[in-house]
């Protein structure tokens, strides 16, 4: 049973729309996965790890709280606290680098499978002859509840909807498949009724060649007839007898004239052996020309237009049939010293040519450009891999003299530290003795 045009049509329509559907889908995800991605202040702020060490509430241009108000004794238990805090800060930047280039990983797959769809929905359209602007939710909102979905879906409405999708896909590549099936069936039944074609024209060639031979053969007996009318004549009118020496004469007669056929028949079989081997050579050499040009058209995808041309100017013409007998020998008329060809299909293959080679003429200037392109940006990666090694240097400078400036801004702060202490520890002293003089008195 084989499908209407209506029903073919509704098909594309509802492929289109679940490819429509699946890019909505993913689309919504990939919104998610870039909100994903932005991390807001007060998120940040809220973070186990920052609320896990309060030492960094000291840190900032806006800090909680001000280092002015560590006491001396806490300095270097401090500066301990934030070497751990700038490990575990450090580590946890490095985990969040691991998923944000797996999330935009993740990204780039949804992008191009989303581009995927959008080929797949495009080229479902132009095979199928529909402006795929005037396909709209819309035009079919009521058969298909599945787009009318919110823009923040659930795990299980997506599970839900995949599940429905795979279906849809799966019915969908089976009715495919049928008609696949169907299409190659009839393509080789096309292909079975041409050889058949093929086969009743080859017969009809050989009933031709045997007509004509026929033809030939009843005019020579008919001449040999004429001929020897005289002589039968001559014999019925003969009652009696022949004597022996005219009975020689007639049947050296007779030798005569079946020498004389004989050679009749050799001579006209002659050229129409000859013929005959013109004809199959010019057969083959049509047939190889043939294929050469077929090949040329389905490599083309020119077969259509060819069908077209051919199917409106074939019923024009028929058959042309030499009038006279002397043209059915001619060699060069059946193998023609110019070949010819179909106006329309030279002209097709002609602007298929053309077109070929400004292709070809454009490719040649792209490459040329990507050629200039890739000389440059090597030169720019050169540079680029310069200054980064130059760059890597300096920061490896810094790095050291920033080292070297922290320990020895640690060590003059220990230094002080101890300085103070005994500072403290001398006042503290002073102090008792004066607490004890004032007692004294």
């Amino acid at each position: 049973m084989r499908a209407t045009a209506a029903e073919r049509e509704r098909e594309l329509e509802v492929a289109i729309s679940l490819r429509e559907k699946e890019i909505q889908e993913l689309e919504e995800r990939k919104a998610a996965l870039k909100s994903q991605l932005v991390v807001a202040t007060p998120a940040l702020r809220e973070d186990p790890l920052l609320a896990s060490f309060p030492i960094l509430d000291y840190c900032g241009k806006r800090a909680k709280k001000s280092l002015l108000t560590v006491p001396l004794e806490q300095v270097g238990n401090v500066l301990s606290q934030f070497d751990i805090a700038a490990r575990a800060i450090a580590l946890k930047n490095k985990e969040d680098g691991v998923q944000l280039s797996a999330l935009r990983r993740q990204l780039g797959e949804q992008e191009k499978r989303h581009n995927q769809y959008s080929e797949k929905k495009q080229r479902i359209a132009d095979e199928a002859g529909i402006d795929i602007k005037f396909i709209t939710p819309k035009s079919h909102g009521g058969d298909f509840a599945l787009q009318d979905y919110c823009s923040e879906a659930t795990i299980e409405e997506l599970d839900t909807r995949k599940k429905v999708v795979l279906k849809e896909t799966h019915a969908a590549k089976t009715i495919a498949a049928k008609k696949c099936n169907a299409i190659a069936e009839l393509s080789q039944l096309v292909q079975d009724r041409k050889g058949l074609i093929d086969q009743i024209d080859e017969l009809y060639n050989e009933i031709r060649v045997v007509d004509r031979d026929i033809a030939i053969e009843e005019e020579a007996i008919a001449h040999l007839t004429e001929d020897n009318k005289d002589a039968d004549l001559w014999l019925a009118d003969k009652n009696a007898p022949p004597e022996a020496t005219s009975r020689a004469l007639i049947e050296q007669d007779v030798i005569d004239l079946k020498l004389q056929k004989e050679e009749t028949i050799n001579e006209q079989r002659i050229p129409q052996e000859r013929v005959v081997k013109a004809q199959d050579y010019r057969l083959a050499q049509l047939t190889k020309r043939l294929e050469c040009v077929d090949r040329a058209l389905k490599h083309n995808r020119l077969s259509r237009d060819v069908n077209r041309i051919v199917s409106s100017n074939w019923s024009e013409h028929t058959i042309e049939v030499p009038e006279s007998r002397e043209e059915l020998y001619e060699i060069e008329l059946i193998i023609p010293a110019q070949e010819k060809i179909h106006p329309g299909i030279y002209n097709l293959l002609l602007t298929e040519k053309e077109k070929t080679a400004r292709n070809v003429s454009v490719l040649n200037i792209s490459a040329k450009e990507k050629e200039e392109v890739i000389a440059a940006l090597s030169c720019k990666l050169e540079a680029l891999s310069r200054e980064c090694n130059l760059a890597i240097q300096q920061l490896d400078e810094l790095a050291s003299g920033s080292a070297f400036a922290e320990e020895s801004q640690r060590t003059e702060a220990l230094q002080w530290v101890r300085e103070q202490r005994s500072y403290y520890n001398d006042l503290y002293v002073e102090r008792q003795k004066l607490r004890c003089i004032a007692r004294r008195k």
